[in-house]
Order: structure tokens, then sequence, then C-alpha cells
């Protein structure tokens, strides 16, 4: 349960900062609307880091809620460390102003349904891009040589984000979606597939 809050959490986050982001864009232009949204994203984080690090030990006060919303990601990448931590999050913010910025255009406008779709996959994607890049740094601290197959993960996702954002910028949004959406949907074909048959034949044989 506490993970499902703080998934739901997380994306509120990061639909708020979407909508500002795009207002910012809208109103300055691109390039313009994007410095400003890292500029207060830079402040923010800041800011969360203070309250963190102000924030009295062995208890959970205001300090703590505040600075989170600012610092709501990366604590596993970063190993803790609150300098890393402010760094990483101040990152993740800007790119979530990028991908807003990058739909922006033609082809949002005539697909307004599938850009909001295709910018929620790429920030699942991003998430779990963070997430293992977590566990390749905490495999590296124990292991000289992180696993290859952690890297080649997260280098296809964000391969996958690319090549769905270069075919969007050219007005292929189902052609992007289906680069994008493609293997969650085999993936989550697959494992509904399995929970079927096991459901189907539970009771009626026996694996061995």
């Amino acid at each position: 349960m506490y993970l499902i809050i703080s998934i739901l959490w997380k994306a509120l986050y990061i639909a708020l900062g979407a909508g500002a982001a795009w207002e910012l864009a809208g109103h300055f232009g691109p390039a313009e609307g994007l410095g400003i949204w890292a500029g207060v994203m830079a402040i923010g984080c800041g800011i969360g880091a203070l309250l963190l690090k102000t924030a009295p030990v062995g208890r959970v006060n205001w300090h703590n809620r505040v600075g989170s919303i600012f610092l709501p990601w990366g604590f596993q990448l970063s190993g803790g460390k609150l300098l890393p931590l402010t760094a990483i999050a101040w990152v993740v913010w800007v790119m979530v102003g990028v991908a807003t910025v990058a739909l922006q255009g033609s082809t949002t406008a005539e697909n307004p349904g599938k850009a909001v779709l295709l910018f929620a996959i790429w920030m699942l994607y991003g998430g779990l891009c963070l997430r293992q890049l977590g566990l390749i740094f905490h495999h590296f601290r124990n292991s000289p040589r992180p696993r290859r197959s952690m890297i080649v993960l997260t280098a296809i996702m964000l391969g996958l984000v690319i090549i769905s954002l270069v075919l969007w910028q050219r007005g292929w949004a189902w052609h992007a979606l289906a680069v994008a959406g493609g293997p969650l949907v085999a993936i989550g074909g697959g494992y509904g597939l399995v929970l079927v048959s096991m459901l189907a034949f539970r009771g009626k044989g026996r694996w061995n």
C-alpha cells in the first residue's frame, strides 16, 4: 500500500511539474521556458535540501514532508547522501521539463490523448532507468564490473524513448506509441497469459 501511495504522489508531482513547464514554454518560448523551469527547480531542490538537512533526527516533521516534495527520487542512486540526491532530483525535474517541451507542436495539437499517453510511458521508462542506475551503482560498489544485463536494459529503454521522440517529432504519432508502448504491452500480455494459464489449470494437473 505504501508503494502505491508513493507512486501516486510522484505521479502527481510529475503532472504538476509538466503542467508548469508546459505553461512556461508556451508563454516564454521553448528554450526560455525550459531555462526558467530549470532555474526554479534548482531553487526548489536547494530549499528541499536545506529543509532535509535541518530536519530533526529520528522523527518526521514538516521539514521532511516539504523537502521530499522537491527531492522525491534518486535516494538509491545517491547512496543516501544529500548533495548527490539534490543534484539527481534537479536533473530529473529538468528532464520532466525537457520531455514536456519536446511534445509541444502540431503533432500534439492533433493528438492530445496520444501525447499524454506517450508522456506517461516516457515517465515510466525514466523511473525504471533511474531504478536500474541505482541498482548498477549499488552493484558497482560491491563489484568492479556491474552486470551487463542491467546496462543493456537501461540502454534499451533510453533508446525506445529517443526513437519514439524522433517519430513523434516527424508527426508519426501511432508509430511513436507503438515503439514506446509495444514492449510494455508485450510484457504485460505475456504475464497475463501466464497468470490466466496458471488459474485455468490450477488443480487440474501437476508440473512434475
